[in-house]
Parts: structure tokens; C-alpha cells; sequence
């Protein structure tokens, strides 16, 4: 994921060093947050600050924190997926570019809303990637700017 992230970094932002910045996590299941807490390692050994932080709800998060990128797998039940993807693009700087797993729910609820104001691509997922659920999923990438 990471090669991937640096990738389209530098096909889509531009010149600015992709080391420079933080990457914040926000994650309300303990078990994940754990394991993060654990492994932020990997990040600051690529010269990349990880800050898990204190934040359990993405929904709470101050929208004065403006981003380049966000990735992210919200919740999916009681329509959750549209609020947190709505918060996302209050957090998105006005050149950055919005990647989330969605349900399938969210092309008739989400996608509509979007198209005066966004660019966005739709990239299918394969059928069971979320065995457990059984929720057929996609990834939806929407930005300001045209997207590639």
C-alpha cells in the first residue's frame, strides 16, 4: 500500500517530498488500534512520522486539519459510510484526493451527490473481499481536480 501511496503521490501532487508529511490514523476498534500503536516502526524508519491519534471517532475530528490524501475503510452499518465519506471531503485540501472503501449502498446514496462538485472513479472489488460481511464493496476516489 505504501509503494502505491508514493506512486500516486508523485503522479498526482507533484514535486513536494512525499517524506515530508504525517500520516494520522484515526481508529475506534481497539484491537486495530493496538496493532497500530505497536507497529509505528515502520513509518519513522521510512523517514515518515505516524501519529495515531487520540481522535476514536473520524466523525469528531476538527475539519481545520486539511489533508492530501485520505484513505480510508469507514464503518458500514446505520449509514455510517456516507457520513464519515461526507466528513472526508470536509477534510480534503482542495488538491487532494479521497480514497474509501464503500458499500455498495453508497453508489445510489454518495455518488449522486458528488457530481457537481467532484471528479471521481469508481474501482470495483472483487466479490467476497470482505468474507465475514458479505457486503459487496467498491473503492470510490473523488478529488476537486480531474482525477487520472
Amino acid at each position: 500500500m505504501f509503494n502505491a501511496m508514493k506512486e500516486w503521490h508523485i503522479n498526482n501532487i507533484g514535486p513536494r517530498t512525499f517524506f515530508s508529511y504525517q500520516i494520522h490514523l484515526i481508529e475506534a476498534f481497539e484491537p486495530n488500534r493496538y496493532y497500530l500503536q505497536q507497529h509505528q516502526d515502520w513509518a519513522h524508519e521510512m523517514g515518515m512520522p505516524m501519529l495515531l491519534t487520540p481522535e476514536y471517532d473520524f466523525l469528531e475530528l476538527d475539519t481545520k486539519n486539511q489533508y492530501d490524501l485520505i484513505l480510508a475503510n469507514p464503518p458500514f452499518n446505520k449509514g455510517q459510510a456516507e457520513r464519515h465519506f461526507s466528513k472526508m471531503l470536509e477534510h480534503l485540501r482542495d488538491d487532494g484526493v479521497v480514497a474509501s472503501i464503500l458499500p455498495e449502498s453508497c453508489k445510489k446514496s454518495v455518488l449522486p451527490s458528488l457530481k457537481d462538485k467532484y471528479s471521481t472513479k469508481v474501482i470495483e472489488l472483487k466479490s467476497g473481499i470482505f468474507k465475514h460481511t458479505g457486503v459487496k464493496t467498491f473503492v470510490l476516489l473523488a478529488s476537486k481536480q480531474p482525477i487520472n
